[in-house]
C-alpha cells in the first residue's frame, strides 16, 4: 500500500492524522533508468541531490570561515527592517492580519499566553531573530545552520560562555537529517517549542524539492510545537501549488488549525484545539497530484 500505517479521518481519505512514518529506504536502486524515473526514485534522487549539496557548501563555507571570511551576505537577518535588511517581517508582513503593524507585534500578541517560550531557526543562528524581541520574553532560543558564522572572527572557546549566558544554542548541520532532529530533542529537553522559523534566502537552493519531503519536515516540527504556537516557513516557488492544496485539505478537516500562505511562504497556527499532529497527504493522492502537475506542464 502506498499509504503510512494509521488512523485516517473517515471524511477526509486524503489526510493521514497519525505520527510521522518512519523513512523506509528505497526497494530499488538509482542506477535502474525505470526507478529513477518513478515517483519513488525521483524522491530518492532529489534527497540524494540534497545531501551532496550540503556535503559541498559546508566544505565551501568551513572554508570562509577559515579565511576569516562570512560566505553569506546575510548572516544573521534582523527581526525587522527594510528590503536591503533582509528582514524576517519583509519575508511575512504580507500574510498578516490587516492592521497587524509588524511581524513582531503578531508574534507577540499570538504568543503572549504561553510560558517558558522557546523559539527555534532553521537555517540559521537565531540571535538576530531572538535580538528583535525584548529580553526575557523567550527563556531559551537555538539555530540550527551549516556553520556558525561567527568562528571567522570569533574562536569557538569564546563563543561558549557568551551561548550560555544568553541561553542560546547553536547546532550545526543539515535541517532535514535526523542526527540533527535529535540534536533539537535534546536540547528541547521535552519542552514544547512556541515559534519554529525556516528561512535560508541563499540556502534555498539546496532545499529539497520534494512535496511529501517537505511536508513530513512540516509535521516534524508542528508536531512539537506548543498549543498557541507558531510555524514560519518561506516555500519555493516551485511546489507553492501543493503547498496551497495541502493547506486547502488540512484547513477543511481542521478549521482549528490557522493556515495563511502565498507563492513564497507560510504561518501555521496551532491554536487550541488543533490537532497534535499536523495531517500528511496520503502517497496516492501526492502521486494524482504529480500525475496532474505533469499533465499540464
Amino acid at each position: 500500500t502506498d499509504r503510512p500505517t494509521g488512523p485516517y479521518e473517515t471524511l477526509e481519505p486524503v489526510l493521514y492524522t497519525g505520527p510521522v512514518p518512519p523513512r523506509t529506504p528505497p526497494v530499488r536502486n538509482l542506477e535502474d533508468e525505470r526507478y529513477r524515473q518513478s515517483s519513488q526514485g525521483q524522491r530518492e534522487s532529489r534527497i540524494a541531490a540534497h545531501k551532496q549539496w550540503v556535503i559541498g557548501q559546508t566544505r565551501i563555507e568551513k572554508r570562509s570561515l577559515a579565511s576569516g571570511i562570512e560566505h553569506w551576505g546575510v548572516s544573521d537577518a534582523p527581526l525587522l527592517g527594510d528590503i536591503s535588511s533582509g528582514s524576517f517581517d519583509q519575508s511575512f508582513a504580507h500574510l498578516l492580519p490587516p492592521g497587524t503593524e509588524n511581524l513582531k507585534t503578531y508574534i507577540e500578541g499570538e504568543l503572549a499566553p504561553l510560558h517558558n517560550r522557546l523559539l527555534l531557526e532553521l537555517g540559521g543562528t537565531a540571535i538576530g531573530l531572538r535580538s528583535g524581541f525584548q529580553k526575557g520574553f523567550f527563556v531559551r532560543h537555538a539555530g540550527v545552520t551549516l556553520t556558525d558564522y561567527r568562528q571567522a572572527k570569533t574562536e569557538p572557546e569564546l563563543l561558549i560562555p557568551r551561548d550560555a549566558a544568553a541561553n542560546r544554542t547553536i547546532i550545526t548541520g543539515d535541517m532535514f537529517d535526523e542526527g540533527v532532529h535529535a540534536k533539537v530533542e535534546a536540547w528541547r529537553n521535552g519542552e514544547q517549542l512556541a515559534l519554529v522559523v525556516q528561512r535560508t534566502l541563499g540556502g534555498s537552493a539546496g532545499v529539497i524539492l520534494e512535496p511529501f519531503t517537505l511536508a513530513r519536515n512540516a509535521a516534524h516540527w508542528y508536531n512539537r510545537l506548543a498549543e498557541g504556537g507558531l510555524l514560519m516557513s518561506e516555500i519555493q516557488y516551485e511546489i507553492h501549488q501543493f503547498v496551497e492544496r495541502w493547506a486547502q485539505l488540512v484547513h477543511r478537516a481542521y478549521p482549528a488549525i490557522d493556515m495563511k500562505f502565498s507563492e513564497s511562504a507560510l504561518i501555521i497556527h496551532k491554536r487550541p484545539g488543533s490537532p497534535a499532529h499536523l495531517p500528511l497527504i496520503s502517497g496516492r493522492a501526492l502521486l494524482a497530484w504529480q500525475r496532474t502537475q505533469r499533465r499540464r506542464s
